[in-house]
Order: C-alpha cells, then sequence, then structure tokens
C-alpha cells in the first residue's frame, strides 16, 4: 500500500472489524515502538468500541500486529490499524518482536431510561418512556416534592417504549421509573 493515500482495510474476524480508517476521539489508542512494546498493554472496552494500534516506533521499525493469532497486519512507521469488537471477551495481541497484550470487552451498559413528550390529553398528563427492558419489571413512581415517593404502577415491559397516563391534578408531580431484577 502506498504511503499519503487513505486506506482502508476491512476484516472480518471472530467478531470484530479490522480497518485503517480515521478514528474519533471516543476511540482507544495504543501505541507499539521497539524499546517498550504496546503502551498501554491491556485495554477494557465496551461492545462495539474500536481500538486502534499506531505504530508509533521514531528509529522505523515495522511490526507485524496479530490478533488472537488470526490476520496477521504489517504496521509501518506511523501507521495506525482498528478493530472493532462486536462480541464480549478477551482478545489476545501480539507483535512479530514477541510484545503482548489483551483487549477485554465488556457488555455495553444499559441503556438510560429516559422520560420524555410530556403532555396533556382528554384531561389527563401522558409522557413517553424509552429505553426499557423487555422483561425486567418496571416500577413508575411519583412524588410532589421530591423527598417522599410513591409507587402508582409495576409491569413487565413488553417492548422498549412505552406511553404512561396518569389522571392531571393541581400542583407539582414528579416521575421516576426503575427496574428491578
Amino acid at each position: 500500500m502506498k504511503k499519503g493515500l487513505l486506506q482502508r482495510a476491512f476484516c472480518l474476524l471472530t467478531g470484530l472489524v479490522v480497518s485503517t480508517a480515521p478514528h474519533t476521539q471516543a476511540d482507544v489508542d495504543i501505541f507499539w515502538d521497539f524499546d517498550d512494546g504496546f503502551t498501554p498493554s491491556q485495554v477494557t472496552i465496551n461492545v462495539g468500541e474500536v481500538v486502534y494500534w499506531t505504530n508509533f516506533d521514531i528509529f522505523g521499525f515495522d511490526f507485524v500486529l496479530s490478533l488472537q493469532g488470526y490476520q496477521p497486519y504489517l504496521l509501518e512507521q506511523f501507521e495506525t490499524v482498528g478493530a472493532q469488537f462486536n462480541v464480549p471477551g478477551t482478545y489476545s495481541f501480539s507483535s512479530d518482536y514477541g510484545d503482548t497484550g489483551s483487549v477485554i470487552v465488556n457488555n455495553a451498559p444499559p441503556l438510560a431510561i429516559v422520560l420524555s413528550a410530556p403532555r396533556f390529553a382528554d384531561g389527563e398528563f401522558q409522557f413517553d418512556v424509552e429505553g426499557l427492558t423487555v422483561g425486567l419489571t418496571n416500577v413508575l413512581e411519583m412524588s410532589t416534592n421530591l423527598t417522599s415517593w410513591t409507587s402508582i404502577a409495576t409491569n413487565v415491559a413488553t417492548s422498549a417504549t412505552t406511553t404512561i397516563t396518569n389522571t392531571a391534578t393541581p400542583g407539582p408531580r414528579f416521575y421516576r421509573i426503575f427496574e428491578s431484577q
């Protein structure tokens, strides 16, 4: 491959995708040089996140990066390659100089439950709930002062979203919802 050109290489490997495409600030970077090997040598990420390896050797040493022993990739000086990890687990990586490391991939944290789109309809107060986990029990609570909470509904989510309807009453009303196992 010629230097200076935007390089893209994709390869599907047991739950991960390798790419030399530019990356975003939220991704994880691992640097390699001949003297220190991989820095850091171990990272922990969530499913769907990307790890980028960069050959940062100032003396011009190239190295071959191997992920889990699959698809070796030659990294020339200041070249970068990335892998998106889509399956939880621990993935080892190594250089042809004997340097080793690992990527620990955790399940992504659950999405936050969001209460949104408050509105009045037919004399009742309604709002939408998003981010529910199907099969888990949800408890909806109401408060007039944000200190004392009363459970007003409990159900098992059949979808990730639902609409809540409550009788409109004078005075402030605050709502919260949580999932229980």
